[in-house]
C-alpha cells in the first residue's frame, strides 16, 4: 500500500511538472510581432509546392481561368508583374530564357512557368507530373467539347475560351490512340 502511495505522488509530481511547465520554447508557426505580413504569410504557406491534380481540379482550372489564373500560379494572373513574382516566389529555377520579345521564368518547383513580354506575364503553364494520368477523352468528359481542336499524330490540343482567357490542354500521344496530358497553358 505504500508503494502504490508512493507512485501516486511521483506520477502526479510528474504530471503536474509536465503539464505546467511554462518554459517551452514557442512554435515555430508563432507570428512574432515584427513580423511583415509578407513574412507571415510565407510562414504560413503549406511546404507542399505542387498540389495533387486530380479529377476536381479541371473544374478549377475553369474557374481560374476565368480569372486569368493558372492552376499554381497563387495570386499572380495574366498581366500580373514577373518583379511581384520574383518578390514573393524567388529566383527562378532556371536563368530566364529569352526570345526576340518573350521571356519565360521557370519554377520547378511549382510546376509553372510564366511567359513574359515587356514585363507582364502573357501566359502561364502548369506542367506537374501528375497531369500525365488524364487523357484528352478525360478531359472533353470533364469540360464538355473545347472551343478548338488542334489534332496531329503526336499531339491534341484542346482550347476552352472562358471568361476573355483560354485554357489550353496539351496532350501528347504515348504509341496508341491515347493522348496523355501534359501541360496546361493559360492566355489572353
Amino acid at each position: 500500500m505504500k508503494k502504490l502511495f508512493t507512485y501516486s505522488i511521483i506520477l502526479s509530481t510528474a504530471l503536474t511538472i509536465a503539464g505546467c511547465s511554462s518554459d517551452k520554447a514557442p512554435s515555430a508557426q508563432a507570428t512574432k510581432p515584427n513580423q511583415t505580413s509578407e513574412q507571415k504569410e510565407a510562414a504560413s504557406e503549406p511546404s507542399t509546392e505542387v498540389p495533387a491534380f486530380d479529377d476536381n481540379s479541371f473544374l478549377t482550372i475553369k474557374k481560374l481561368t476565368e480569372s486569368g489564373k493558372g492552376f499554381n500560379s497563387g495570386d499572380f494572373g495574366i498581366g500580373s508583374s514577373i518583379e511581384d513574382v520574383q518578390k514573393k516566389w524567388g529566383k527562378p529555377s532556371a536563368t530566364p530564357n529569352s526570345s526576340s520579345k518573350e521571356t519565360t521564368y521557370t519554377y520547378n518547383d511549382k510546376a509553372t512557368e510564366f511567359k513574359v513580354t515587356g514585363g507582364q506575364i502573357t501566359t502561364i503553364s502548369y506542367y506537374a507530373s501528375d497531369l500525365i494520368q488524364f487523357t484528352s477523352k478525360d478531359i472533353i468528359s470533364k469540360l464538355g467539347q473545347p472551343t478548338n481542336t488542334q489534332e496531329s499524330e503526336a499531339k491534341t490540343v484542346l482550347t476552352y475560351q472562358t471568361g476573355g482567357y483560354k485554357a489550353i490542354f496539351i496532350c501528347s500521344n504515348n504509341g496508341t490512340d491515347e493522348y496523355k496530358l501534359q501541360a496546361i497553358d493559360v492566355m489572353k
